[in-house]
C-alpha cells in the first residue's frame, strides 16, 4: 500500500496503522486525497485534538486552515441565506432550507464540518415559478451554461441560481430528487412533516432526510 493512501486510510478511519515513515511528495499526495474525498476538514478537526507526527506540520496546516475556510464559508453563505429568506416571506411564497445550509448548524460540532458550496432551497412544485420569479427580480440568473429554463423545469428536479452580484449559488428544488431515485414520494406527506428550525423557516422532517 502506497504510504499516502496508509496515512489517509489511518487517519479516516483509525483501523490502519500510520506509515512508518512518509516523504515530502507523499504528503502532498495524501493532502490531495484529503481534498478529493472532501474531508479535508474533518482531519483538520481532528489534527486540532489530537496530533499525528505522520501528518507534517505544513500539512497539517493546510488541513487547519481548509477547516478555518470551511466554516467561514457556512458562516458567509448563512448571511446571505438570511435576505433571500426574508424576501420570500415579504412575497409569502413557501420554502424550507435542504442540506448544507440546515445541517451545518443543526448536527455537526462545527459548522465547518459540513462543507458545501450552495444553498439549496425546496418549494412546493406548483410554486416554484413564483419563487423563481421572486428570485430573479432579487439579482440572481441562471447560469450562462445552463440549458434553457424551461428545459430544466419539464425535465429536471432543480434549477441552479447564481446570485449577479455576488457570485454564490442557489439551487431551487421543487423536488428532493429525480423521479427515477425517488418516484413515490407524496409532496404533501412530506411538507406536511416538516419542523420548523430555531431561526423559524421549515426543514425536512427526520425521516425525509
Amino acid at each position: 500500500m502506497k504510504p499516502e493512501v496508509q496515512l489517509f486510510l489511518a487517519q479516516v478511519s483509525g483501523r490502519v496503522p500510520e506509515p512508518a515513515e512518509i516523504n515530502d511528495q507523499q504528503s502532498e499526495a495524501f493532502l490531495a486525497l484529503c481534498r478529493h474525498h472532501r474531508v479535508d476538514a474533518y482531519l483538520g478537526h481532528q489534527l486540532q485534538a489530537n496530533a499525528c507526527e505522520a501528518v507534517a506540520p505544513a500539512i497539517a496546516q493546510k488541513l487547519l486552515g481548509a477547516l478555518h475556510g470551511s466554516k467561514l464559508r457556512s458562516r458567509v453563505m448563512q448571511q446571505q441565506l438570511m435576505p433571500v429568506m426574508d424576501e420570500l416571506r415579504r412575497v409569502r411564497l413557501p420554502f424550507a432550507v435542504l442540506k448544507g445550509a440546515d445541517l451545518a448548524r443543526r448536527l455537526y460540532r462545527d459548522p465547518g464540518l459540513r462543507p458545501f458550496e450552495d444553498v439549496d432551497l425546496l418549494v412546493p412544485r406548483g410554486a416554484a415559478s413564483q419563487v423563481i420569479d421572486a428570485l430573479l427580480h432579487a439579482g440572481f440568473a441562471p447560469p450562462a451554461q445552463l440549458l434553457p429554463t424551461p428545459w430544466v423545469r419539464k425535465f429536471h428536479f432543480h434549477l441552479p441560481l447564481v446570485h449577479m452580484e455576488e457570485g454564490w449559488m442557489l439551487e431551487v428544488h421543487w423536488r428532493l430528487m429525480d423521479r427515477s431515485i425517488l418516484p413515490n414520494l407524496q409532496e404533501e406527506d412530506l411538507w406536511n412533516a416538516m419542523r420548523t428550525a430555531p431561526d423559524g423557516y421549515r426543514i425536512l422532517s427526520p425521516q425525509h432526510y
